[in-house]
Parts: C-alpha cells; structure tokens; sequence
C-alpha cells in the first residue's frame, strides 16, 4: 500500500488543526502516513504546544507519525514557500496539500493509498462532506485544549462537488511533488510577506504542473471526505483563536 504525507498550514487555525489530527486518531487509516504542519514560533495561537501534545498522545496510532516543519512567520505567511519545501523533501508515495478544515474519516486515506490512479499525478475529491458555518463555529468554539474531538457524521452533507483540484486541496503523487515542487519557478509566489497572502499560488503550481510536467488530473470518488465550514477567517482576525 502506497504511503502518504498530509501537509497542512496552521496559522491561528489551532482549533481545526485539533480537528484534522483528532480524525487521524479517531479514524486510524491502515497506510502509513506522516502528517506535517508548517508553523511558525511567532504564531499567537497555540498551535506548537498543542501539536506537540498530539504528536505524544498515547492516543497517536503507530503508523501515523507527527511532524512540525519550523517556519519564519515571513516565509510562513506566503503558503507556496512552505509547500514547495514540503514537495521537494518529501518522501512519500502521495502527498496531500490540505486546508485544516479538512477531517478524513474512516477509509478516506486507505481508499487514496489503494486508488491513486496509475495513469494520473493530481488527483481531488470529487465531493465533500460539508457541515453548516453554525456547527463548524460551535465546533471550533468547543475546542479548549489538546485532545481529541469528535463530530457528528450526520451533520455533514454533500454541498458541493469539485470539477477541478483547488487549492484546498492538491493530492499529487510523491514523483510529480520531489520533481516540479510547488510554485518554484516563479518568484512573486516565493517571495516572502509580513502578512497572510491570497493563495493565488495554488493556481500557478496547478498549471505548472499541468503545462510544464504533463501532470494529468483525475477526480476520486473519495469516500467520508469532510469539511468544517466556519464564519470567521482565523488568519486575518487578530482576535480570533482558530
């Protein structure tokens, strides 16, 4: 079975953070998987503290294997810096490039690992499981520590289907991600910023990827694919504890 990495940009998003690592632990996969969390020291959240916490829960399965990816805030505020430097060092079969408000339930992984198609090097959901801004917010607003917490499956409803890989989400084979890197050849998009940048480098490593390396897109009819929607956009509201 094919391994997997998940890289996820955690910017005072701490609480979906908890919730994305709580669906690793409540929801174990069967491949092995590392998941990593680019963070900077400087973040007034608690995300470090928190992410250390889970990575030695006695709760962590043996195969999924934590990993914090250090980053200066300014380098951490252009996300195409610290997913380009994910890409080049991965080692894994596949990685996935998600927000934190994804939550992979039971098989989502595994079905990855064994269906990432042999004749495709992107591939995305092609549906998510997506709850309302009303329960993602009582969510987030229950979350007060580093443990693990539950959802309610059945508050989570198809809302929307994909027809394209978004930035929220990039699955890319671990070939195409050493090879191509994300957004590396062009400069606006590796250029470091003092605040949170639009994430309009999701486009240009897409088609980079596409035009240049002859990646070819599938869509995958991942199964239990979720989706925390919420009002408040944590990475822009100073006084916001996401």
């Amino acid at each position: 079975m094919r391994t997997l990495e998940i890289c996820s940009h955690v910017f005072r998003y701490t609480s979906l953070m908890a919730y994305q690592i709580s669906s690793l632990f409540t929801w174990p996969p069967q491949c092995k998987v590392l998941y990593t969390i680019c963070a900077t020291e400087t973040d007034d959240s608690r995300t470090i503290p928190w992410f250390n916490e889970f990575a030695v829960s006695s709760r962590r399965p043996r195969n999924v294997t934590m990993r914090l990816w250090p980053m200066e805030h300014d380098r951490l505020m252009r996300r195409s810096i610290g997913r380009n430097e994910v890409c080049l060092a991965t080692g894994a079969d596949v990685l996935l490039l998600v927000d934190t408000d994804k939550l992979f339930g039971e098989g989502a992984l595994d079905y990855i690992a064994e269906n990432f198609p042999t004749d495709a090097e992107i591939v995305f959901p092609h549906f998510e499981l997506k709850c309302s801004h009303g329960v993602g917010d009582s969510l987030i607003q229950a979350a007060i520590g580093p443990r693990v917490y539950g959802i309610d499956p059945s508050l989570f409803t198809i809302q929307a289907r994909q027809s394209t890989a978004i930035g929220g989400c990039q699955i890319v084979s671990g070939d195409l991600a050493r090879k191509a890197g994300y957004s590396q050849n062009s400069p606006r998009h590796m250029r470091p910023s003092s605040r949170w940048l639009r994430t309009k480098c999701d486009k240009t490593a897409r088609k980079g990827w596409i035009v240049l390396h002859g990646a070819r897109l599938r869509r995958l009819e991942i199964p239990r694919w979720y989706r925390i929607r919420h009002s408040k956009v944590g990475r822009n509201d100073i006084g916001c504890e996401n």
